[in-house]
């Protein structure tokens, strides 16, 4: 019986070990046919450098000739350092793009050679190739070709073939990604051209107002249509927004009618104003729900822009103003005077040399002040907004309700003088520098009046 298990045992041992060599045989033969298959003669050896398909010096490339797959047909030429559509159109080129089409081509590799004499170019997608490029050269490269076909059948690659021979080879994909693009794709697309750092006013028309804003060193003015202070985040986020407007479409040439995109009599313009000379946005009919038309006159087309670009320029004058009513920051402030209900208070910031930086009440008694209540206090005022700008209520000057307040700050360089006043159920503000008033957020004014009073306790 024991040499029956034992005879038995060792026949299931030979059949596993029989098995164990069927798989290890198996892998064996998968692996041989990978590499017949995908490691062909023409591919180098691991660790060896890859050929160059041409090897052209970059500052030799004169001119590219690009066919995409759509059929479009595009020539871009350098011309004084820098790149130019010159066919079917003469425009800019996006120069970001276009250099980065000769690094590609200049650092291109054969990843392996398919085919040394390929007589059936179809199963590479070649002829008709996908892609094309026609590269004109000032050095002894002379004028090149590269033709782009079907997807590779491993990795990120696609058959290609050179003006120099016969043969298929494969490429890394990102040179067909990268250079099927149409002559739209190529051009510039910037709708302005401007240098930020050198702007300094900026002009807007619409809906019968005229804006004017000026840059004062590091600040901003609105001058027109009232002199006051201009929002510095508002401002600089359309100068943002102007900067890298991009044109999505191009539609006509100028001269096709501009009264068809109301161009002839825009719904907005704005222009960047750089010492005398300016660039110019005119802004007409949307062209669907996403885009509207628009212009540039120093150049020759219609195009579109985002049709939220065209909303942000039909805001008016108080859009472009400063919110705060005031200017202060908390930890700048260093006096507080405040006249309400015919009670004047007088807060100051002990700033003297050696002094302990404390507030103190000057009137109309003297003690030292909480500090909490004073920040609290201080901060009410500093963060109030206006959120509307209305003419002045007669009920502002004056009168029952009117709280009166300076604050002096930048170690007492700077003043503000403000009134404020709840007339109804609207709480009101106006700056002694503002022809106007603003409303407020009543529910910050029972905030600041609420400080107030524990101030004044």
């Amino acid at each position: 019986m024991e040499r029956l298990e034992f005879a038995m045992k060792a026949e299931d041992g030979r059949m596993r070990g029989s098995a164990s060599l069927a798989v290890l045989t198996v892998a064996l033969l998968g692996l041989g046919s990978y590499i017949y298959f995908f490691q062909p003669k023409g591919a180098p050896a691991s660790g060896e450098a890859r050929p160059k398909a041409f090897g052209i010096p970059k500052g030799e490339i004169d001119q590219l000739v690009i066919k995409s797959a759509g059929g479009e047909v595009s020539t871009i030429t350098k011309a004084d350092g820098r790149w130019q559509i010159t066919a079917p159109v003469t425009a800019p080129a996006d120069e970001t793009l276009i250099t980065r089409i000769v690094a590609l081509i200049n650092e291109l590799e054969i990843a392996r050679v398919v085919d040394e004499n390929a007589t059936d170019l179809r199963q590479y997608g070649l002829p008709p190739a996908q892609v094309e490029v026609t590269v004109k050269t000032s050095g002894t490269a002379g004028t090149q070709h590269l033709r782009l076909g079907a997807k590779g059948s491993i990795g990120d690659t696609v058959y290609a073939q050179l003006s120099s021979g016969p043969r298929v080879i494969l490429v890394a994909s990102d040179i067909a990604d990268t250079v099927n693009k149409s002559t739209f794709d190529l051009r510039d697309k910037a709708a302005l051209k401007f240098d930020r750092d050198k702007i300094d006013g900026l002009e807007i028309e619409t809906a019968g107002h005229v804006i004017q804003l000026k840059r004062q060193d590091l600040e901003w003015e609105v001058l027109k249509p009232l002199h006051t202070h201009a929002d510095p985040g508002v401002v600089s986020g359309l100068l943002t927004t102007l900067t890298s407007l991009q044109m999505t479409s191009i539609v006509a040439s100028q001269e096709s009618g501009s009264a068809n995109y109301r161009l002839d009599n825009p719904v907005s313009t704005v222009s960047l104003v750089t010492g005398g000379s300016k660039e110019t946005l005119q802004v007409g009919a949307n062209a669907d729900e996403s885009h509207t038309y628009a212009r540039n006159p120093s150049m020759t087309i219609v195009f579109t822009i985002p049709a939220s670009v065209a909303d942000a320029l039909k805001n008016g004058p108080a859009h472009y103003r400063r919110k705060d009513v005031f200017e202060f920051q908390t930890i700048d402030a260093t006096r507080l005077e405040v006249v309400r209900d015919g009670r004047a208070s007088v807060y100051e910031k002990a700033t003297a040399p050696g002094a302990d930086g404390k507030w103190h009440e000057l009137s109309p008694n003297t003690r030292l002040m909480e500090p909490t209540k004073m920040q609290n206090s201080l901060s009410k005022f500093s963060y109030l907004r206006a959120l509307t700008f209305v003419p002045q209520p007669a009920g502002l000057v004056s009168g029952p309700g009117v709280i009166s307040v300076i604050v002096k700050y930048d170690e007492g360089k700077k003043s503000e003088s403000v009134r404020l006043a709840k007339l109804g159920s609207d709480p009101f503000a106006v700056r002694a520098d503002w022809p106007d008033a603003a409303t407020l957020d009543p529910n910050a004014y029972a905030l600041l009046l609420a400080s107030l009073d524990e101030l004044q306790k």
